[in-house]
């Protein structure tokens, strides 16, 4: 069987306030997708069955609520260029932006994940010796985000 896996290389990240004004975040190093979490209520009743051992383990259902989750993102920390400062003025201004990561998909599509998020950290990494200056920034994920194809 062959597999289907794909390289990382080539991820792209943008940042704007809407499609018009999308704009690639330089020297991106790695990127870390969300992880969507959900809440479950426990619906148990006096009613629930009891398993073979006798006891009642708890039933639940998720919540139609969930939180969409953080991505986390390194990149080279470049003082006063254009990338470091619209983010830590986006930040700074607790201001919505819209993101969009695209990466490889199956064959030779690229697809994304887009949607807005607010940067919820900004953090120069360590200065090691030996080693480049690089910062990993936070994204608070908000409402609804959307997955396709890109076609061009």
């Amino acid at each position: 069987m062959t597999t289907n896996a794909n390289t990382n290389f080539g991820q792209r990240l943008e940042m704007g306030d809407d499609d018009a004004t999308l704009e690639l975040i330089a020297e991106l190093i790695e990127v870390t997708p969300p992880t969507l979490s959900r809440n479950f209520t426990d619906v148990t009743t006096h009613d629930s069955a009891r398993d073979a051992d006798g006891g009642v383990p708890q039933e639940f259902i998720p919540d139609e609520i969930y939180d969409p989750g953080e991505m986390t993102f390194k990149i080279n920390y470049v003082e006063g260029s254009d990338a470091t400062e619209d983010l830590i003025t986006a930040y700074g201004a607790r201001a919505k932006k819209l993101f969009r990561l695209v990466g490889k998909g199956a064959g030779t599509t690229s697809r994304f994940i887009k949607g807005y998020a607010y940067i919820s950290s900004f953090a120069p990494d360590s200065r090691p010796v030996n080693g480049v200056q690089t910062a990993t920034v936070t994204l608070k994920r908000t409402g609804v985000w959307t997955r396709g194809v890109v076609t061009a």
